[in-house]
């Protein structure tokens, strides 16, 4: 009898296999990072559509939003199976270059709509990165590795129109 009550403390003690997958300070970082990230590329990619005079810049913009969209959608349910609480809403960073957008004209909203893409995306391979080499939850980990090498496609057609802009 006391053998079994041991082995059942012990049992009880142990770590169990469902938490061996816990979160760590970096997914929780990367979960807010990559949330709030995402929904301000949507956001801008959405201005862009209606703002930016360029059509190389309208199709990255339409390409934004239907990128940004998918992985936001798929890196939301990833993170209420593991019990990530995503924010509602962009950070005010990302809220102040929005305003900033929204106020240029034609010509100016194309250069910094582009440069701000090029920044933003360098800032999303480092979180991704950071995700892949020192995160904690398979899950997440998996969705930045997934997801790495499209937001590196995005940088280079970024950095190609930025290029290509007068100025």
């Amino acid at each position: 009898m006391r053998r079994s009550i041991v082995l059942c403390t012990l049992l009880l003690l142990a770590p169990s296999p469902a938490l061996a997958a816990e979160t760590n300070a970096t997914d929780k970082d990367f979960a807010t990072g990559i949330a709030q990230g995402g929904m301000a590329e949507v956001k801008a990619g959405q201005l862009a559509l209606r703002n930016a005079g360029d059509k190389a810049v309208k199709d990255f913009a339409k390409r934004m939003v239907a990128d940004h969209s998918k992985a936001n959608k798929e890196f939301a349910m990833i993170a209420k199976k593991e019990g990530l609480t995503l924010p509602k809403e962009t950070d005010p960073e990302h809220q102040a270059e929005l305003k900033t957008l929204k106020s240029l004209q034609k010509q100016n909203f194309d250069v910094e709509y582009m440069k701000g893409q090029v920044a933003d995306h360098q800032k999303t391979i480092e979180l991704l990165q950071r995700e892949i080499d020192t995160g904690q939850d398979p899950a997440v980990k998996r969705f930045a590795s997934k997801t790495l090498p499209t937001v590196q496609d995005h940088l280079k057609m970024a950095q190609q129109i930025v290029s290509g802009m007068p100025g």
